[in-house]
């Protein structure tokens, strides 16, 4: 029975020894929650080139063409995220020459082609001239606001964008063409989009 007593009494001295060695952490999860804002090129019309996430051509190529004014419209050109607020997208250009866009190939007019003939329109907002935004950046779209606690949220939102030159004249023509009859004549701007918060 001694022996009984003495082995009892080890065991528990090895359990309560056991339990005496653990040990314990611990650890805080948090989950957080930032507000983001991007801005890419959602579908590409030339694609990209060093600099620039895509390259826009808007090109005349037949009487109709100088007769009516040329446009490309690119559905979902642009994505915007914006969690934890609505936003707004601006653009402005820069690179031309004062309010027109520069000539960077062929002869034409030195003083660059007129900034007012080349529009930029963001879905249906009302198109903003190139002139305007070589001045300085202009709103183009504004998408939800943040107003009594309320939020606009959005992942990938596609944003179309509508690039146009207007019609020519004549005397227009001969200006920028420079009647040459031999060479394509290029003028550009660089266009940057920014989203902010409203």
């Amino acid at each position: 029975m001694k022996n009984l007593s003495i082995a009892i009494v080890l065991f528990f001295a090895t359990i309560i020894g056991v339990n005496a060695q653990t040990a314990s952490t611990k650890v805080q999860l948090n989950v957080i929650l930032n507000p983001v804002l991007s801005l890419e090129i959602g579908t590409h019309d030339q694609g990209a080139i060093a600099g620039y996430a895509d390259v826009v051509n808007l090109e005349y190529k037949t009487a109709a063409d100088y007769a009516a004014g040329v446009s490309k419209s690119i559905a979902g050109h642009l994505k915007a995220t914006s969690i934890g607020s609505g936003f707004k997208i601006s653009a402005q250009a820069f690179n031309g020459t004062g309010q027109n866009l520069s000539r960077v190939t062929g002869g034409g007019a030195q003083g660059g082609f007129d900034g007012t003939l080349v529009t930029i329109a963001l879905n249906s907002s009302a198109a903003k001239n190139v002139r305007d935004l070589l001045s300085n950046s202009q709103e183009m779209i504004l998408v939800g606001t943040n107003t009594a606690g309320a939020s606009t949220s959005t992942t990938g939102q596609l944003i179309d964008v509508t690039y146009k030159s207007a019609a020519l004249s004549a005397e227009q023509i001969s200006t920028y063409l420079d009647n040459n009859g031999k060479q394509a004549v290029k003028y550009t701007t660089d266009v940057v989009y920014t989203i902010t918060t409203p």
